[in-house]
């Protein structure tokens, strides 16, 4: 099953079921930004991800609480803190890799919408 395909799941990556493939990006060092809402079913999936690798790879994880899957392409016409933090935190992220040498934020991210 392609679910089980490193190249499409992180999570088997993460458990060395593509040693070649970790071994590339370890070595590559390519900065991973990550970003998802607590609230959706991939958010352990992303966690369990990057609490295991982020001693390897260069990883910056952010888990935004109460929202759902794609809500950064979300568009109400409303204010949306959540979505326009991540997006600024993209931006700053590629930004901030493009810099000699990178400037990453390692580690996981929590941002909660003030209500």
């Amino acid at each position: 099953s392609r679910l089980k395909q490193s190249l499409y799941s992180p999570y088997w990556l993460a458990r060395g079921s593509a040693s070649e493939l970790l071994a590339k990006l370890e070595a590559a060092q390519v900065p991973i930004w990550m970003c998802v809402g607590a609230a959706e079913t991939l958010a352990g999936e992303v966690l369990d991800f990057a609490e295991k690798l982020r001693k390897r790879l260069p990883l910056e994880v952010w888990l935004h609480d109460a929202v759902f899957h794609v809500w950064v392409m979300y568009d109400s016409g409303h204010p949306f803190p959540s979505r326009d933090a991540a997006m600024r935190n993209l931006l700053d992220f590629i930004r901030r890799t493009a810099e000699r040498p990178a400037c990453l934020d390692r580690g996981i991210h929590y941002f909660v919408d003030e209500w």
